[in-house]
């Protein structure tokens, strides 16, 4: 299995935004193994399909991709942080997120779960917004414009901060989300610029 130890992925901060500091506080102090995905066929299928989603996002769109599975590395002087993306645009200007998910999904619930993630790539790789291309089962596609938001950002490093502090004085979190932690407020999409709607 892939060492998920020494460090703060995109993944991570999702499960840590989402609740599940226990289960990943094992994880990263090698008292657990990480999930083997190897045989999850809807993990799988996204694999797999990634490339379709992102070939048709610069279909319709016109843009051009490179940098696929690029990793970024950076340290705050507290966690290291990695992530790798699925692809920047030719300009260096911003990143692709490639997503599937069940044909009755929600953009705003694809947004709601992947938000930290989405941040997350933004600030390692220091682009001003990013695009999340998403497909629904195999009956429609939807991406968005998510703009890197700074406030959540700031909070976002804190809460991994705080968490990292559990993996390196290998304390064992009381709880999924410590209560002393700011919550991190979902950013606005509705009618404002964070988020334009593809077609």
């Amino acid at each position: 299995m892939n060492n998920r130890t020494g460090f703060i992925g995109g993944s991570d901060a999702v499960q840590i935004m989402n609740g599940g500091w226990v289960d990943l506080w094992a994880v990263k102090t090698g008292r657990e193994e990480p999930e083997d995905l190897s045989n999850n066929f809807t993990v799988q299928s996204g694999v797999h399909n990634e490339i379709f989603i992102l070939d048709w996002f610069k279909k319709q769109y016109k843009i051009e991709l490179v940098d696929h599975q690029k990793t970024f590395a950076v340290h705050d002087n507290v966690v290291p942080l990695i992530g790798t993306i699925d692809a920047a645009t030719k300009s260096g200007a911003s990143i692709v997120e490639a997503k599937e998910t069940y044909e009755y999904n929600k953009m705003e619930d694809q947004l709601a779960r992947y938000m930290p993630q989405l941040q997350f790539y933004m600030q390692i790789s220091a682009v001003p917004f990013m695009y999340l291309s998403c497909i629904f089962g195999n009956q429609r596609y939807q991406y968005v414009k998510v703009d890197a938001d700074q406030e959540y950002q700031e909070l976002l490093i804190k809460h991994i901060q705080h968490f990292w502090e559990c993996v390196t004085t290998n304390t064992a979190p009381s709880h999924d989300l410590p209560a002393e932690m700011p919550i991190i407020r979902f950013p606005k999409y509705d009618g404002c610029s964070n988020v334009t709607r593809g077609h």
